[in-house]
């Protein structure tokens, strides 16, 4: 998967024993992602087959996000961000029935740094066992259109979090929901992926009215 370039400390985060790489303290924590039809407590993890698919689905989601929102490769150094699956993450509290929730971490600053640092790393926290029970196991052809779905809709928050267009802390996190779900389909709309028709219609209902 792909990682953010830049070093920061490795340090206890959430008052947890287990320390995160490039994690310094935990500002807030946004929960995104779509209610999973019916839960059931099974752990699922994903395959090194199933990195590899995810890692195709970062990219493509990736490019569209910039050229939507005309983002340079600056952006991305100054919002760096990583993909966490749930075996990396299993140990931060998250959401039970979503396919993804993102984290954002400050980094301290210091005198040291220049402006163009990044004052802080957002994770991308993938939940493995909702997502391969809603693509059948993680079948190649559900999964990938699958996953340029959930990671464009999270970098579209991280998008609007960096534009100010909403805080990390809004109470109307449903109406958020609503507009970033409305943004990641218009950006997908016209992606030529065969299955992603399917995954947009499948959204469709968490949509702004």
């Amino acid at each position: 998967l792909r990682f953010a370039k830049k070093n920061y400390e490795i340090v206890q985060s959430h008052s947890k024993t287990r320390a995160f790489t490039t994690l310094n303290r935990c500002n807030s924590l946004c929960v995104c992602g779509v209610p999973v039809g019916l839960w059931r407590q099974m752990q699922y993890f994903f395959s090194p087959e199933h990195i590899n698919i995810i890692d195709k689905s970062v990219a493509i989601a990736e490019d569209v996000t910039s050229d939507f929102f005309a983002f340079s490769t600056s952006h991305w150094k100054r919002n760096p961000y990583e993909i966490k699956t749930l075996r990396e993450s299993r140990s931060v509290e998250f959401p039970e029935k979503t396919y993804a929730h993102l984290l954002r971490f400050d980094n301290t600053f210091s005198s040291k740094m220049s402006g163009r640092d990044s004052h802080q790393i957002y994770h991308i926290c993938l939940h493995d066992h909702n997502i391969l029970r809603e693509t059948r196991g993680g079948l190649k052809e559900r999964l990938l259109p699958f996953m340029v779905y959930v990671i464009s809709h999270e970098l579209v928050h991280i998008a609007r979090f960096s534009r100010h267009c909403c805080h990390l802390l809004s109470e109307d996190k449903e109406q958020e929901e609503q507009i970033v779900h409305s943004i990641t389909n218009d950006m997908l709309e016209k992606v030529p992926l065969r299955g992603l028709d399917r995954v947009l219609e499948r959204f469709a209902a968490h949509r702004s009215p």
